[in-house]
């Protein structure tokens, strides 16, 4: 074997190991508990012994410079203490569209207790993969509140809450939501129509749907500023009166809607 091609098996080993050794950088949860209790725990009733409020967990991974792209992964709340489910998502902020989508689902608890010990073992893949969508890793993952001030004026949200249109075999049991209606606001301006969410219907044994309540919790802004990514909780009922908060993103351009309200 010639030197050539010795110096080119070195260099692909060399950047196989740097590849593998890779510092892992931190990632953080958000923190969303203070908004999930004010906002979904009822006060329990006597007989409603297994009614426990549940929630899934949020982590901010990275946007791509131009703020078209949010990468988040969503640890799942799955209402059994053995298993460990989460889901990696990349996100076009601008039509809603996964360019990537992967699910994490049966592994052991043992093996990965959390979304955070997941991300030690496997980190490098996935930024790996992050990478190749132009993402870098988030240095602010804070949630920001409404209202949002930008080009000197105050936007808000406001939500529209859509019924099913298919009707609960059994009335005492509710029937749940059918969807919502996203909107971006402001005093000067009229209203306009940023997401028409139709969520599943996951019709249970004895006739009643889950989701229950839906609010928004804030923004991430991108390092664009004008692309932001809108929080939406959900609560549903699982089985036996088990409460899980899930999570939806919406993504919209500051900048696009405010050009299409007009001046």
């Amino acid at each position: 074997m010639n030197l050539q091609k010795l110096v080119a098996i070195g260099l692909l080993l060399l950047t196989f190991t740097s590849c593998n050794n890779k510092e892992e950088r931190h990632i953080t949860i958000t923190n969303l508990e203070k908004q999930i209790k004010q906002n979904f725990e009822e006060k329990p009733v006597a007989s409603d012994t297994l009614s426990m409020l549940r929630w899934d967990s949020f982590y901010l991974l990275g946007w791509s410079a131009d703020g078209k792209k949010i990468a988040y992964a969503i640890d799942k709340a799955t209402g059994m203490s053995a298993n460990f489910s989460a889901k990696i998502y990349i996100q076009d902020v601008m039509t809603g569209s996964y360019p990537w989508k992967v699910s994490v689902e049966d592994a052991l608890i043992e093996e990965y207790d959390s979304f955070e010990g997941y991300w030690s073992v496997n980190h490098s893949y996935i930024e790996f993969v992050l990478k190749q969508h132009k993402i870098n890793l988030a240095k602010d993952i804070q949630l920001k509140s409404f209202p949002i001030n930008y080009n000197n004026e105050k936007l808000n949200v406001s939500l529209e809450l859509k019924k099913h249109k298919k009707v609960s075999i059994d009335k005492d049991y509710f029937a749940g939501l059918g969807g919502y209606k996203l909107f971006l606001t402001s005093n000067a301006r009229q209203l306009k129509l940023i997401a028409d969410c139709e969520l599943e219907i996951q019709e249970a044994d004895l006739g009643y749907d889950t989701t229950s309540k839906i609010k928004v919790f804030g923004y991430f802004q991108s390092p664009d500023k004008a692309r932001i990514a809108i929080l939406v909780a959900r609560l549903e009922y699982g089985f036996e009166g088990l409460k899980m908060v899930r999570y939806d993103v919406v993504g919209t351009d500051l900048k696009h809607d405010l050009a299409y309200y007009g001046e």
